[in-house]
């Protein structure tokens, strides 16, 4: 019948697996009859990181192993470098402002949002090669000459500005 239990603490008279004493287990019941349904690191727990901008990417170094997430612990997705802001975080897009958008370690890479087109220029004279401009958010060596067309940049007197002389050179390109 329905007395039959010898000790009085059962906590759930109608589930045999919560008791005290019984081992704790991510199951939704308190199994062990301690008032705490599935504490902090029970067995069969998972990683939640710290999310404090609410962006699904946390604190790589702030985790608790819970059977469910719990306040800001709401996260099964680690990586994110700044947990301020909800625009930073893994996988977002990377603008000219001198921060790290996507957390990869690099701040403004080439192609960043709002980059604008620079050229080689190894003369040293503003002008560089048109056939390979490198699109950076600021000049990078040698990617500092924001014009093109430089047909010899071995030479800072031969670019579309130069003087066109009788020396065998395309001073002016």
């Amino acid at each position: 019948g329905q007395w039959t239990a010898l000790k009085p603490d059962d906590c759930l008279d109608d589930n045999a697996e919560a008791f005290p004493g019984a081992p704790e287990t991510c199951n939704g019941i308190d199994s062990n009859c301690d008032n705490q349904v599935g504490p902090e690191n029970t067995p069969g727990c998972i990683q939640f990181y710290l999310d404090l901008d609410g962006d699904g990417f946390g604190i790589t170094t702030d985790s608790k192993c819970l059977c469910a997430a719990e306040g800001n612990y709401s996260t099964n997705e680690p990586g994110d470098c700044n947990d301020a802001l909800d625009t930073i975080k893994p996988g977002a897009v990377d603008v000219c402002d001198t921060i790290d958008n996507d957390c990869d370690g690099v701040t403004d890479p080439i192609g960043a949002d709002g980059c604008q087109i620079y050229y080689e220029d190894l003369a040293g004279d503003s002008y560089g090669k048109t056939d390979n401009p490198a699109c950076l958010c600021q000049p990078q060596e040698p990617f500092d000459a924001l014009i093109g067309g430089d047909c010899n940049d071995q030479l800072s007197s031969i670019n579309p500005d130069g003087v066109e002389t009788c020396n065998g050179f395309d001073d002016d390109c």
